[in-house]
């Protein structure tokens, strides 16, 4: 009896102060959802922050390897470049009939240090990028190697003079589009922009 008596009085109790209990609970609650607001905006704060200093990253990455592409093309132009340079070297200064003054061995010679530096350039990716250049510059390596033998025969002077001289047109039209009409450095070496207007 006495048990049934307590539990009724709590039963009362509890009903009667029934509010309270509701109002603490719902504070409560809302105290827990303010508190887990809190923590999800601190915590999407900190993925922003995580966020922004991956792109960051990213973009320096992106920076270094462009940079790092440029350094490695502009050394590969300047090989192709200095390839050409060579080759146009190697003609007289008297131009192509010059060549007929060499011997059968001077004339074997030059075509041989010419094939080498053709050689030398056949896989540089500037050349490669330019598909019209690599044919002229494929076009110029056939000519020496069919060369030899020629100078070696009996066939006229005239035509293998002409073939030589075919070569240097050939490397005329890869000098003209890849060196003369680039924005790296200019053919001289200078910076383009610095020589133009020392030149006005």
């Amino acid at each position: 009896m006495r048990v049934n008596k307590r539990m009724n009085k709590i039963r009362d109790w509890l009903n009667h102060n029934k509010i309270f209990f509701e109002t603490i609970a719902a504070f409560l609650l809302s105290s827990m959802a303010v508190i887990i607001s809190f923590y999800q905006v601190k915590i999407g704060d900190e993925q922003t922050k995580l966020l922004q200093a991956q792109t960051e990253y990213n973009r320096r990455q992106i920076e270094i390897t462009e940079k790092k592409e440029k350094v490695e093309k502009t050394a590969k132009w300047g090989e192709l470049r200095n390839s050409m340079w060579a080759i146009m070297d190697l003609y007289p200064d008297n131009g192509v009939s010059g060549l007929k003054l060499l011997s059968r061995e001077q004339k074997v010679d030059w075509n041989r240090k010419i094939r080498t530096l053709l050689d030398s350039q056949i896989i540089n990716p500037v050349l490669i990028e330019n598909k019209m250049c690599l044919g002229y510059w494929r076009n110029a390596i056939s000519r020496t190697k069919s060369l030899e033998s020629l100078i070696n025969s009996n066939i006229d002077e005239e035509f293998i003079i002409n073939d030589m001289g075919g070569i240097l047109n050939d490397i005329s039209y890869v000098w003209r589009e890849l060196v003369l009409d680039s924005d790296e450095i200019s053919p001289t070496g200078g910076k383009p922009e610095l020589e133009d207007s020392l030149n006005k």
